[in-house]
């Protein structure tokens, strides 16, 4: 269509197939550009990696790669980082993949670039001020949050003063990505903790979503008939995932299984470590099913979904999909944090085995588990739509049209 609007969007894994949380997002985005009632666009997609050839679509216009330069992690490459200003994680492009990005941007004209994630942001200041102001930041998780920590907090000497000085160079780098058009949040929560830094009227939070179709088409069945069968769903390669699995079942699986001899629990997750592999198999009563094509023949199987991060920032989707399968969720306050949902009410959250069981203990009962579902998947249904996300993004492409 002449004169049709275009929007670019910017990640490191190609988003299809949608098979987990971060193509999820990644392709509300694509959708919302896509279907949006004032201006629909045509949308491009721009990937680091991922993509095996066996995905077909004729959802984008045109699809790039944009190739980071290998990541070594020398005391070279870290004192270029600093020099620079370009801390860990962040990704680096050499000069000619930036030269290329910029001519891309310039000959497609985009009136919407959207990067998912800080990671790929040098991109984003290698453009004109007239498109830097066009650019869309979805931080998602704040890398400079509680995941540093987990991810560095064990280095010692020279290596914990690098990560203390690149953590202070982070905090200033997503403050500088935060001067472009527009940055998005997931939650409320999020946005509060980084707009003391920078009072500006260019955040937003658009909302995690869970748009699975077949989980609206799909019979969960009664979980409150199930045996003692915990389900754990997540990136079984995420440190934050990891780190509370490990301490899920180190510390709060064994007084659950000493109170009911027969439970189970079913870790369902993909591209697990060898970390992982170890800690399940050691464990009596632990189930690892990895890679696995169909999540929702394993919510059928469960009586309650577990979230036991310690960690991380965003919203977890994994609590969205677990209230639209009709499985009640027991949660740490941080897996839970950013989200809408109410202790005792319509989740239940523990940060010791006494309050897991304790929690637990009030589904015995067929009504209050009954009770707790339902309020659950009215939170989701109410607060975690499809309206809900492109309502937001209606705020931010307006934003954006007015610079």
């Amino acid at each position: 269509m002449t004169g049709q609007r275009r929007a670019l969007v910017v990640c490191q894994r190609y988003p299809l197939p949608e098979n987990h949380g971060n193509p999820m997002r990644t392709m509300n985005f694509v959708r919302c550009f896509k279907q949006n009632s004032k201006s629909p666009c045509t949308v491009d997609i721009a990937y680091t990696h991922g993509k095996s050839g066996a995905e077909k679509s004729d959802i984008f216009e045109n699809e790039f790669v944009t190739a980071p330069v290998a990541s070594r992690k020398s005391l070279k490459k870290n004192l270029w980082r600093l020099v620079h200003q370009h801390p860990s994680p962040m990704l680096i492009f050499d000069n000619h993949t930036k030269s290329s990005f910029r001519s891309l941007t310039h000959t497609n004209d985009y009136d919407f670039i959207l990067f998912r994630y800080l990671n790929s942001t040098q991109l984003a200041f290698s453009l004109p001020e007239k498109y830097r102001m066009k650019t869309i930041i979805d931080i998602d998780d704040i890398p400079s949050s509680n995941i540093y920590e987990m991810q560095f907090g064990e280095f010692y000497g020279i290596k914990r003063f690098f990560a203390w000085l690149n953590h202070i160079i982070l905090k200033r780098y997503e403050n500088k990505c935060m001067s472009l058009g527009a940055t998005l949040f997931c939650s409320g929560t999020d946005l509060a903790t980084m707009k003391n830094k920078r009072d500006e009227k260019n955040l937003f939070v658009v909302p995690n979503i869970y748009n699975n179709p077949t989980f609206e088409t799909c019979d969960f069945g009664d979980g409150y008939q199930m045996g003692h069968v915990l389900l754990f769903v997540g990136a079984l390669s995420y440190r934050p995932n990891i780190e509370g699995l490990e301490w899920f079942i180190a510390t709060i699986f064994p007084a659950f299984i000493t109170q009911f001899p027969n439970a189970k629990l079913m870790v369902v997750g993909r591209d697990p470590d060898i970390k992982v592999r170890q800690l399940c198999n050691k464990q009596f009563g632990v189930e690892l099913h990895t890679n696995v094509p169909d999540i929702r023949p394993f919510y059928q199987k469960a009586r309650a979904v577990v979230v036991p991060l310690l960690a991380g920032g965003g919203t977890r989707i994994k609590i969205l999909e677990a209230a639209l399968s009709n499985r009640p969720v027991l949660s740490t306050p941080i897996g839970a944090s950013g989200l809408a949902f109410e202790h005792n009410t319509d989740i239940l959250l523990f940060q010791t085995p006494k309050e897991l069981l304790e929690g637990y203990k009030k589904l015995e009962s067929h009504e209050s588990y009954t009770r707790i579902v339902e309020k659950a998947r009215s939170v989701v249904l109410n607060k975690y739509s499809s309206n809900s996300f492109r309502k937001g993004m209606e705020a931010v492409l307006q934003h954006i049209d007015g610079n």
